[in-house]
């Protein structure tokens, strides 16, 4: 039988799960905040419906490609470091995303979120 642990890890790992569950959610509100704006979005930037779903799908393809290597990442900067840096991704891309001003722009504030991404998804196994 494994002795209990101390009252202040314990208190920590409600810590951390309280950011990861922060994390997720920001994560789906920057997904979903363009979506229900589509055709608001399309005219302020001037692009056709090919070049938004282009951009909206952009997180997904450097999702795939970046999450073994946020595997690796996670594995040596330790669980606080790569949870805080998924974060910071997310918020970047919200922020580039407010800021966008063509279709390219917004192609690549939404790929930010698909590298941090990986980074607060797989913290929560840890």
């Amino acid at each position: 039988m494994t002795p209990a642990a101390p009252p202040a890890r314990q208190s920590y790992r409600w810590v951390i799960f309280g950011a990861m569950c922060l994390a997720y959610f920001a994560f789906g509100v920057v997904l979903l905040a363009i979506p229900p704006m589509a055709a608001e979005v399309r005219a302020d930037l001037g692009v056709s419906r090919s070049v938004l779903g282009f951009a909206l799908g952009a997180w997904a393809l450097l999702y795939i490609v970046t999450a073994p290597p946020a595997g690796r990442f996670i594995d040596r900067l330790g669980l606080r470091r790569s949870l805080t840096a998924g974060s910071l991704l997310v918020a970047v891309s919200a922020a580039v995303q407010a800021g966008a001003r063509n279709g390219a722009v917004l192609w690549l504030a939404i790929g930010i979120i698909g590298v941090g991404g990986p980074l607060v998804s797989l913290s929560a196994p840890k």
